[in-house]
């Protein structure tokens, strides 16, 4: 019993330790804890397409988020960018 238990904490602090390795290897080839700036660069862009194609409704952002209006322009920008991110090839 004690053997399966020290196999399964090594398992553990294995998987542990794989993901926190992953997170150190995008900090060392990257700039720090921000996204690639290429990947930035392209969410920007597309960011902005997507808010010419569905424009922000007039109201206040407090009276819009509690309607229903705004859960189906939520949607549609979000497959617009997500759309667009793909195609760019993010």
């Amino acid at each position: 019993m004690k053997q399966l238990i020290n196999v399964w904490f090594i398992g553990l602090l294995f998987f542990n330790l794989t993901g926190c390795m992953d997170t150190v290897t995008r900090f060392w080839n990257n700039d720090g804890w921000r996204p690639f700036p290429a990947k930035a660069k392209a969410y920007d862009e597309c960011s902005a397409e997507a808010l010419k194609a569905y424009p922000l409704p007039p109201k206040t952002i407090g009276d819009f988020r509690d309607s229903k209006g705004y859960d189906g322009w939520s949607n549609a920008f979000g497959q617009k960018e997500s759309e667009c991110m793909k195609r760019k090839g993010y």
